[in-house]
């Protein structure tokens, strides 16, 4: 996103929310856009107090180990990762022993994600049209290519501006 400091983020408001509901969207992050609503105050206060709840049960002789917990490391029994083990797995090999056959495996472990609903695809189900755009009508991909940046860096961040704050060598 090109933010190196808390100031340059507080307001910017370069995201979208997603999974909160309107309501709590409208009243804490004012302006932001979210096109795809979800869960709200009530929920989020439940999950924090379960949170709580579960930081606090009594501790017995039979709990020798803390709980793994996590969300982004991939942990055996642990939350499902669409990137995990057998798709890494399956795309080293296809691309290894290029096989078609293996990559067609690892995409469609990729693409099916009604059931481990892992990314926003996975909650939607998409519908063909009967009648389909005619190619004609399709931007060449010279073009739309032109539509995307993909500088590593932000343009804001190495901007004259900015270098100027830099003394000279």
């Amino acid at each position: 996103m090109g933010i190196s400091t808390l100031q340059s983020y507080r307001g910017a408001q370069i995201f979208e929310a997603i999974g909160l509901n309107k309501d709590l969207v409208q009243k804490y992050f004012t302006g932001t856009p979210s096109r795809i609503e979800g869960i709200g105050l009530d929920v989020l206060a439940q999950e924090a107090k379960m949170k709580h709840d579960h930081a606090f049960h009594p501790v017995t002789e039979a709990d020798t180990e803390l709980e793994l917990g996590g969300n982004y490391h991939y942990r055996i029994r642990g939350e499902y990762h669409l990137f995990n083990p057998l798709t890494v797995s399956k795309l080293q090999h296809a691309v290894r022993q290029e096989s078609f056959k293996t990559f067609k495996e690892y995409t469609d472990l990729v693409n099916d994600q009604s059931k481990q609903l892992c990314t926003l695809r996975g909650l939607m189900k998409l519908k063909t049209s009967a009648k389909p755009v005619p190619i004609d009508e399709v931007e060449p991909a010279s073009e739309i290519v032109k539509h995307f940046a993909s500088g590593a860096m932000s343009y804001g961040s190495i901007s004259r501006k900015r270098m100027r704050r830099w003394p000279s060598p």
